[in-house]
């Protein structure tokens, strides 16, 4: 029976070794030596053993070569002749040479990758070699905001930190630029796991076992630029090395401060009363806290966020009123000459604090107090003197009244400077209704930039 040894020691084989190497060897030993092999069979036997022979050649040729998969490759290339000559199906010399060499290719793959050679891109350092060998840990800062982007903060050995938004390293350019910029290193957006691809086997592709193993990294998050596959690797990365700090975000300080202003403020259930002193009105028959517009802006303005933004944590929150339609947070009223918007609150959530004080209707002048902050004024019954407020003017003084400032308390005039109540309606008559075009709640990431509108939009967003 014909053996490797036999094969091997063919003249044309050792003729091609001696002047090529064991690349055109191993052609030779599948075109020549073994389908002639083959052809001069005279029996299944005979057949079997050519078959047997070769596979234990072509073993020999790529385990003493310095480059297995280039020998197996030249073997693949010479199936074309030997097929012809055999008239057999190419794909069936093609898999006797893979079940002959493949697990030799395995072990020289891992050998590479484990003999200190490594995975390398030709020139600086490839993004995955960075990111594996010099993340030392990333902060992920989450807020006490409903509505928030988290911050993620990186830290490297090498002295490189970094700050993203919790979604920009799924895109793998953007997070290459932004450590590029930032690193001495001559970081490259080409990833070295990447070379493994050109050693694969047909059957073989980046999403399987053997690329996930030779990649760097764990073989649970393969490293490659392939949508997917990236987001599956730096996901795990993230996830391996960070930790959660939680702050208390501008959002939250903004709706502390209202609750604060509503806890310690005086309130009223008259909802005239209200509009015409700029009060906190309380609605029993819907268990609702009414708050103008303006303490709203007050702590916008404090905290350096805006309505919109307020108002999209409100919404979040649950804390506004069911009994407005869509995602609305407000109602414009009017009495008389003196129009004025409240923010619905819901009094059955329990963040939503009742006013310290609750009175019926104003009944004296020393009743009237600021609907936010809890201070008193002193309103003559007829209106004959200006509420005053410190910086924010809640109070109105009274209709036909020629001696106030022009900026004084003036809910209505505000409407012009900021388009949150629109003008006053004409006449003497009482209206209360929503207003469809100024409520309309921004989705989570809508930002922090106010968007006031025109006419008699609230800005809430």
């Amino acid at each position: 029976m014909t053996d490797a040894d036999e094969f091997l020691a063919a003249d044309d084989v050792q003729e091609a070794l001696e002047d090529s190497g064991p690349e055109l060897a191993a052609a030779v030993l599948v075109r020549d030596v073994y389908a002639e092999t083959r052809l001069n069979a005279d029996s299944v036997l005979e057949e079997t053993g050519a078959t047997e022979a070769l596979k234990g050649a072509l073993e020999e040729l790529v385990a003493d070569s310095e480059d297995p998969p280039a020998v197996v490759d030249s073997a693949k290339r010479a199936t074309g002749d030997a097929s012809q000559k055999l008239q057999k199906k190419k794909g069936s010399l093609v898999g006797l040479i893979d079940d002959a060499t493949e697990d030799l290719l395995d072990e020289h793959r891992e050998d590479r990758i484990t003999s200190g050679e490594g995975l390398a891109v030709a020139e600086g350092v490839g993004l995955d070699e960075y990111l594996e060998d010099e993340l030392i840990e990333i902060v992920r800062q989450q807020s006490t905001d409903a509505v928030d982007e988290p911050v993620l903060r990186w830290r490297f050995s090498d002295d490189v930190r970094i700050e993203t938004t919790e979604s920009i390293h799924h895109d793998h350019y953007a997070l290459f630029k932004k450590l590029a910029t930032a690193t001495d290193k001559r970081l490259v957006p080409e990833l070295a796991s990447e070379q493994v691809e050109d050693e694969l086997f047909e059957d073989e592709d980046t999403d399987g076992e053997t690329y996930a193993r030779l990649s760097l990294g764990p073989q649970s998050r393969p490293w490659n630029r392939t949508n997917e596959l990236w987001s599956r690797a730096i996901s795990g990365l993230v996830e391996e090395r960070s930790r959660t700090e939680t702050v208390v975000g501008p959002r939250t300080d903004a709706w502390e401060s209202i609750q604060q202003r509503i806890r310690s403020g005086r309130a009223v259930r008259d909802l005239t009363d209200a509009v015409e002193h700029g009060m906190i009105h309380v609605d029993e028959t819907t268990s609702e806290v009414w708050i103008p517009t303006t303490l709203v802006d007050n702590a916008a303005d404090q905290i350096e966020t805006s309505r919109r933004a307020i108002q999209a944590e409100l919404a979040e929150r649950g804390v506004t009123s069911s009994n407005l339609s869509g995602a609305r947070v407000s109602e414009a009223v009017s009495r008389g000459a003196t129009a004025m918007r409240f923010w619905r609150l819901d009094l059955t959530h329990e963040d939503v604090p009742e006013p310290e004080t609750v009175l019926d209707k104003i009944e004296d002048p020393v009743d009237v107090g600021l609907g936010g902050d809890g201070d008193s004024s002193t309103a003559a019954a007829d209106g004959g003197s200006e509420p005053s407020h410190g910086t924010e003017r809640f109070g109105r003084p009274a209709r036909g009244d020629d001696s106030a400032d022009d900026d004084a308390g003036d809910e209505t005039g505000r409407a012009d400077a900021d388009g949150d109540e629109g003008d006053p309606p004409d006449g003497d008559g009482d209206s209360s209704g929503t207003d469809d075009a100024d409520d309309e709640t921004d989705s989570a990431e809508g930002g922090d930039e106010p968007d006031e509108g025109d006419g008699d939009s609230g800005g809430e967003a």
